[in-house]
């Protein structure tokens, strides 16, 4: 009986390491499975980022050189501002506008507003809009950008 006894002991122990290995190898491939398809998905993904990266480039590229056609050269008519949604194109303001503007001695975001949208050649205003809600920034880095078109230098106005 003791041999019975033994064997009997010895089935279930044999068993259980073979359900163990079994379930691990499964585990393993499972893993390995996952790992695959996220790879996959990932390069699908940067290819797909890649494709609108310059989808969006060219895009950029056909607004700055219809808005040099419309307003003149970068850089003195105009100011291209690179975002991730898209190129913003401001143009130099009128200088009733400007005036304004200095004139509120203000800063905040609605003089920031009240300056840069009638300056902002591309996108449309809805888009615009929808930029400065992605990044917040924009509106800031635009007034920046209409400024310097505008002739305001920070070099002059710290050396005063």
């Amino acid at each position: 009986m003791s041999n019975t006894q033994e064997n009997i002991v010895q089935l279930p122990q044999s068993s259980a390491t073979q359900t163990t290995a079994g379930r691990l190898e499964q585990i393993r491939a499972e893993r390995a499975q996952l790992a695959r398809e996220r790879e996959r998905r990932e390069e699908e993904q940067d290819a797909q980022e890649l494709l609108e990266m310059e989808e969006r480039g060219l895009a950029d590229d056909r607004a700055i050189a219809a808005a040099v056609v419309d307003h003149g050269p970068l850089g003195k008519k105009i100011a291209a501002i690179y975002t991730d949604q898209g190129v913003v194109i401001v143009k130099r303001p009128h200088h009733v506008m400007w005036k304004r503007f200095q004139d509120s001695g203000e800063t905040t975001t609605d003089e920031f507003e009240k300056l840069v949208l009638p300056c902002v050649v591309h996108p449309d205003r809805f888009t615009f809009v929808r930029y400065c809600e992605a990044q917040a920034a924009i509106l800031g880095r635009c007034a920046n950008q209409v400024a310097a078109l505008a002739g305001f230098r920070l070099k002059e106005v710290g050396a005063k």
